[in-house]
């Protein structure tokens, strides 16, 4: 096996201890022999007879005439050509002999040469070095982490030198220096196969890993291969997901970001919103969602099955619940951060997509084998069958539910590049249309009311970067992101009383939001015990709302600053065991001319190998933010608004996190403690008894723990998650006690299995949730329990140059009664209706790829 250039083909005889009984006589009989051939290979005469022929031609006659292994980089070594007629006492003379004048040097690790660059070199001196005179050599290591297939960089890959621990950044690179010339790294990525091999310094290298899901026709997979499977712990509050893994989840595929993530610990699934995640408690508006570095202002249509990103553009997931580093994120909630496909510049590439809801499909264009063109396309279109209408529970009349009518459509678009010298760039753009209405209409004594809601939503983001890799400087980023969303709502309240006036309510709001960035970042080399990163950043953000409603004065306001910010962070070692990474982030707005620190630290401790703790403490604001409005009827709307000016105050978040994880192969557990206090919550109410709106401010905190466990059997992938939380709020200006937040919910459990039966795959999970204070409303002042069970089906085949993937899914298989969260509409009566959860819905999809 070749892999980049560095590569160890053989370890016949190290580490090998044999006991001589009848069985291990004969195994002594077969290894003895290829122990002595070994050893006699390096100790054979050789002969060279060559005029101008490249070296790699010579050395593979080596191999073929007197069994002498190598191991290079073809492209490193094939301009070099050797000259020479001669014989020569032993392999190792001969190779002196051809590498004598150029820029290669060898080294033989276990009978292999191993041919490299000679190792660029400079000098490092410490007060105490300095004293004694003594110069230390450093050796740079750095490249780029890729799929083996594709060429996709792999963001945030792990590598492990010895005891210490690296990550690559997001488009898959590293860079780091040590004091040997050769290091030993163990490369792995979430779905990916984990490589082992030994990196030598000098120019920079591409480490390229086999995806354990690939496409049918592409790769047979080894058997001796190890599949990289823990995720959770790696550091605090850090969740890695592979999205791959959402293809054999329950659901239609539109929206596999969701089904992944309710899956995970702390992110909550009982509220059914996937248009905003609630992070360990977080409100809605404070966990940043973002792709390619472009904010998202929603995380998904009015459809919880179709996500506002179409999947077939999504490389990487990552989630960070709390505690996390100062140039991650302008949140006090929580991070999620999408990475899109970077694209394949030597191959031509579409799938096509058709389920239930959408009809969707993507095409790879390549350019000169260095660039990519993609272009997504989405449409929804009408469901045949309401299921809502099919399985209502028609018995109880205490639990009205209305189901609306939506048309989603987006596009995405990416043109990427990988330059000769390692860099490499992109731009993505994406734009989406979301519109969604209802009509609610229930009797009254002697007539009837209703509530007509319209609402579009238009969306449009475009971003880009520029990475250059300066090897012995470290890595440099450049980029800028622009996103805007625009929210137009027409509300209708109807009251229709026989032999009465009519009653009648009407209120148009429309909401904009849009930000602007640009930013610079540069990361040095990890170097011994430090790894600094340091960056700037400017951003400007534009709000706007208009409000005109029938009983009201119309109101109309456009706010916008600009903001700049500056981070730096460390990666602190100290010793082989603990880690540390002090960070600081300054944030000063222009448009009120104040400062906002935010310093953040945290820390680990991996007493063994398999064990790690995680700690951190940070301090998080956020300058923009989604206010709820309520008419008079306790209907709520909600606005993006810029904070710190007028009476929006900037929210400021104070995150305690604590945790342990233990990591074997095929097995991991862990458990994760937090506490978050976050304050300048804001939320307008409107008193029916004195008629008029009020604004009131708010303290929350939120505090629990984590659990996870995740099995491999076999092929088969298992896992639990439990949640163990509370969320409390406090109004200062009417009592000074917390109660419960809307969104509280002490317990959540989550189950999951993956059963690979190639070409078949069987998957099921259920969450249980002990219920949202909402449901208290329709549950006769009880908590009505959440449940939900999914299951699904898939088949994988390929049909010439096809691959293909059918499959069936059934939610919420026992059909129970869920209310999601928020989405209540309030009559003039009293009387709410909820938006169901989903119901029993079975769907069917087909993804044809080439």
């Amino acid at each position: 096996m070749r892999q980049c250039g560095l590569f160890i083909f053989s370890r016949i005889h190290s580490g090998l201890h044999l006991t001589l009984g009848p069985a291990g006589f004969k195994v002594f009989l077969v290894l003895w022999p290829l122990f002595f051939i070994s050893q006699n290979t390096l100790a054979q005469r050789v002969s060279i007879k060559a005029n101008k022929e490249p070296l790699s031609r010579i050395l593979n006659s080596f191999h073929e005439r007197y069994g002498v292994q190598s191991s290079y980089d073809y492209r490193l070594i094939s301009k070099h050509l050797v000259s020479d007629s001669a014989t020569y006492s032993s392999p190792e003379i001969a190779v002196q002999s051809m590498l004598k004048g150029s820029q290669l040097d060898y080294r033989l690790i276990d009978s292999v040469f191993v041919l490299f660059a000679k190792p660029l070199e400079t000098t490092i001196e410490s007060e105490e070095i300095k004293q004694d005179t003594v110069v230390r050599k450093a050796y740079y290591f750095s490249g780029q982490v890729t799929d083996g297939i594709s060429g996709e960089p792999l963001p945030y890959s792990s590598i492990r030198v010895g005891e210490k621990g690296y990550s690559t950044d997001v488009n898959g690179h590293y860079s780091f220096k040590t004091e040997t010339e050769s290091e030993r790294l163990e490369i792995s990525y979430l779905g990916y196969y984990m490589l082992d091999t030994l990196l030598l310094a000098g120019t920079k290298r591409k480490i390229e890993l086999t995806p354990s899901l690939i496409g049918l026709e592409e790769i047979v997979v080894l058997p001796d291969l190890k599949l990289a499977e823990a995720h959770i712990g790696a550091k605090p509050a850090l969740i890695k997901l592979n999205h791959q893994v959402a293809s054999f989840l329950p659901g239609n595929n539109s929206n596999t970001l969701f089904n992944l993530l309710r899956l995970q610990p702390g992110i909550l699934a009982a509220s059914e919103q996937s248009a905003d995640y609630s992070v360990w408690g977080g409100y809605r508006g404070h966990t940043l969602l973002s792709f390619d570095g472009i904010p998202l202002f929603s995380a998904a249509s009015h459809s919880n099955e179709i996500g506002i990103v179409n999947p077939l553009m999504i490389q990487d997931v990552e989630v960070l619940k709390a505690g996390y580093e100062p140039h991650k994120g302008d949140r006090v909630g929580g991070v999620i951060r999408m990475s899109g496909k970077m694209g394949n510049a030597k191959r031509f590439r579409a799938q096509a997509n058709v389920n239930s809801q959408t009809v969707s499909a993507s095409v790879n264009i390549p350019f000169a084998e260095k660039y990519a063109l993609q272009l997504a396309l989405r449409q929804s279109y009408y469901n045949i069958v309401d299921w809502n209408e099919l399985f209502a529970e028609e018995a109880d009349d205490n639990r009205d539910f209305f189901t609306p009518d939506f048309n989603f459509r987006d596009m995405n678009l990416k043109f990427s590049g990988r330059m000769d010298n390692g860099d490499n760039f992109f731009v993505s753009l994406l734009a989406n249309q979301d519109k969604v209405e209802s009509m609610v209409i229930r009797p009254i004594r002697r007539g009837n009311e209703s509530r007509e809601n319209l609402t579009d939503k238009k969306g449009f983001g475009i971003g880009g970067n520029y990475v250059r890799n300066w090897h012995r400087a470290g890595v440099s980023e450049v980029g800028f992101a622009y996103s805007g969303l625009n929210t137009n709502a027409v509300d209708k309240i109807r009251e229709n009383p026989r032999n009465a006036a009519l009653k009648f309510f009407e209120a148009v709001r429309e909401n904009g939001i849009e930000e602007f960035s640009i930013y610079a970042e540069h990361r040095l080399p990890v170097l011994g015990r430090h790894g600094l990163t340091a960056g700037i950043k400017a951003i400007r953000n534009t709000a706007s709302f208009v409000a005109d409603a029938s009983d009201a004065t119309p109101e109309s306001r456009e706010n916008n600053g600009s903001r700049f910010s500056y981070y730096i962070k460390d990666d602190i070692k100290i010793g082989e065991k603990i880690g540390i990474s002090p960070g600081l982030k300054w944030d000063y707005l222009a448009y009120t001319k104040k400062a906002y620190l935010s310093p953040r630290i945290a820390g680990y401790w991996e007493p063994e190998l398999s064990w790690r703790v995680n700690a951190s403490w940070g301090i998080y604001s956020q300058y923009i933010s989604e206010v709820a409005f309520a008419d008079d009827f306790r209907n709520f709307f909600y606005a993006w608004q810029l904070n710190g000016i007028l009476d929006n105050p900037v929210l400021r978040s104070e995150h305690y996190t604590l945790g342990l994880s233990y990591r074997q192969e095929g097995f991991s557990v862990s458990a994760e403690g937090f506490y978050k206090m976050t304050d300048g919550l804001k939320r307008t109410y409107f008193i029916p008894e004195d008629k008029r709106h009020f604004d009131a401010e708010a303290i929350s905190r939120a505090y629990g723990i984590d659990f996870y466990i995740q099995k491999k059997i076999s092929k088969h992938d298992f896992w639990v998650a439990y949640t163990l939380s509370k969320v409390e709020e406090r109004y200062p200006e009417f009592r000074n006690e917390y109660h419960y937040a809307p969104h509280n919910q002490l317990h959540e459990l989550k189950t999951a299995a993956v059963f690979d039966f190639r070409p078949f795959y069987f998957s099921a999970n259920y969450v249980y949730g002990s219920g949202l204070r909402v449901s208290q409303k329709f549950g006769g002042g009880e908590t009505v329990p959440y449940n939900r069970l999914d299951v699904a089906l898939l088949y994988r085949f390929g049909m010439e140059k096809l691959d293909i993937e059918a499959g069936a899914s059934v939610l919420n298989l026992t059909n129970a009664d869920n209310v999601a969260n928020s989405n209540v509409s309030n009559l003039p009566s009293g009387r709410a209706v909820y938006l169901r959860g989903v119901p029993f819905t079975p769907g069917l999809f087909v993804k044809v790829g080439i």
